[in-house]
């Protein structure tokens, strides 16, 4: 879709959403390269709910993950910008919930200030 789309000369944004079974299959590293290689603009969204295909065990027990992928994944999950964005989701979804239960909405608290959950 990103391909077709830079072909036609549109700039609409283009999202993927791809499960971690599917990197499994060949073609899914595939498309991942090709995307890379044409240096398309979109964004791929990978479900991880660690539900690969493979097995993930041996004999001596569960098989640490390996690879490129595997490593850029955990960079970034414990990457400082990654983890302060998360905080700030945990804000919104807070706020969020409290707008549906009382219908106001909540003061939106200054980013530098500390947020503590118990």
């Amino acid at each position: 879709m990103a391909v077709g789309r830079d072909l036609m000369g549109r700039r609409n944004h283009v999202i993927s959403v791809i499960g971690d079974g599917a990197m499994t299959a060949g073609q899914a590293y595939e498309a991942m390269n090709n995307a890379g290689y044409l240096d398309s603009n979109m964004i791929v969204i990978l479900n991880d709910n660690k539900q690969v295909s493979l097995p993930t065990a041996t004999l001596d027990g569960p098989a640490p993950p390996v690879g490129a992928l595997s490593s850029a994944l955990n960079r970034l999950q414990s990457s400082k910008p990654l983890r302060e964005l998360r905080e700030v989701a945990k804000v919104i979804q807070i706020m969020h919930i409290l707008f549906l239960h009382t219908s106001k909405l909540p003061m939106i608290p200054h980013p530098s200030s500390k947020i503590r959950y118990n």
